[in-house]
């Protein structure tokens, strides 16, 4: 990854504070960030790009990055026949940038690239009150296979 693309992660993170603040809305108490979860996730993602594993894709508009996904390799357990698989792991445009394609956009690039990869099969994980993403991954073609619950443990 050349210098340049490694200044952009530093941007992009930006972003993804945003959609940090954003979850933080559905469960206070449950999306609690690191103090210094920007920093944290600009290594994470650096890493990852530079392993191969994963791709993180930008929506530019007048030289600003407006928007950010990232998609990741996962393996699953060595019990079942298809062992990896892509994980969309996030998706965020700026407010003033929604409802323009940029999501489908990015979704067709993760696609792709997971083909690319000989996959055959993609997931991600949204929160059940985020009705704005349900909508969007519903019109995209995603149908829920299974759901993930969580309890507080206070015993």
């Amino acid at each position: 990854m050349q210098n340049n693309q490694m200044a952009e992660v530093e941007k992009i993170a930006e972003l993804q504070e945003k959609l940090s603040l954003y979850h933080k809305k559905f469960d206070p108490n449950f999306y609690v960030f690191n103090k210094n979860a920007k920093g944290i996730w600009v290594k994470f993602a650096k890493k990852l790009i530079r392993n191969k594993n994963g791709i993180l894709l930008v929506c530019v508009n007048k030289n600003r990055i407006v928007g950010y996904t990232l998609g990741l390799i996962k393996n699953k357990p060595p019990v079942y026949k298809i062992k990896k698989f892509g994980l969309i792991s996030d998706i965020f445009v700026e407010k003033d940038y929604r409802n323009k394609g940029i999501a489908r956009k990015f979704v067709t690039e993760l696609m792709r690239w997971f083909k690319s990869k000989q996959l055959s099969y993609t997931e991600l994980t949204v929160d059940s009150k985020n009705r704005l993403a349900l909508k969007v991954y519903n019109k995209l073609g995603f149908k829920e296979y299974r759901k993930i619950m969580k309890k507080e443990i206070n015993l």
